[in-house]
């Protein structure tokens, strides 16, 4: 092309948007009941972040380590699918892979040794696998349904340090 044309085309390293999609996925969702706890809340702000950072960084690596996809990180946790947008047939054996990855990685999470004496980070992980919407828009992505309510209301019967599976 001549050096004033200008070239339109998406650099192919970026994400399309994909329309909304019913998918069978597997969820993985990991909270903590530490950040609740009365040593967490006597952290000052900067410590707190460290803590969340920390927390939140082992929970992402883990769940990127097996293929899957953080769908919602925040103050209490971690949603992942696995499932999306690659379609795996192990899809639930690497959610559960990556729910004991996490369990091991706050085990000694070296960021957080100076908090060790006061503060455990002992998470608990419910994975669900069923159907699901799934969409993807600007590198969010957007879950709902089945899966995702399932795999969220196991946090009433999960136990700290405990990977909690679904038979489905």
């Amino acid at each position: 092309p001549a050096p004033s044309a200008v070239d339109t085309r998406t650099p192919s390293s970026v994400r399309r948007a994909r329309e909304a999609e019913r998918r069978q996925l597997t969820v993985l969702v990991c909270g903590c009941e530490a950040f609740e706890s009365e040593p967490y809340l006597a952290l000052d702000s900067e410590d707190q972040a460290d803590v969340l950072r920390a927390f939140l960084e082992t929970c992402e690596k883990a769940v990127q380590q097996f293929g899957g996809t953080v769908v919602q990180s925040t103050n209490t946790g971690v949603v992942a699918c696995f499932g999306f947008p690659l379609a795996y047939e192990d899809a639930a054996e690497r959610a559960a892979r990556s729910g004991l990855a996490i369990l091991e990685g706050m085990k000694i999470p070296g960021d957080l040794r100076r908090f060790a004496d006061r503060l455990h980070l002992d998470p608990w992980v419910g994975i669900h696998t069923g159907a699901a919407i799934v969409e993807s828009k600007a590198d969010v992505v957007s879950l709902v349904g089945e899966a995702r309510n399932v795999a969220v209301r196991l946090e009433d019967v999960a136990l700290a340090g405990q990977v909690i599976v679904v038979d489905a």
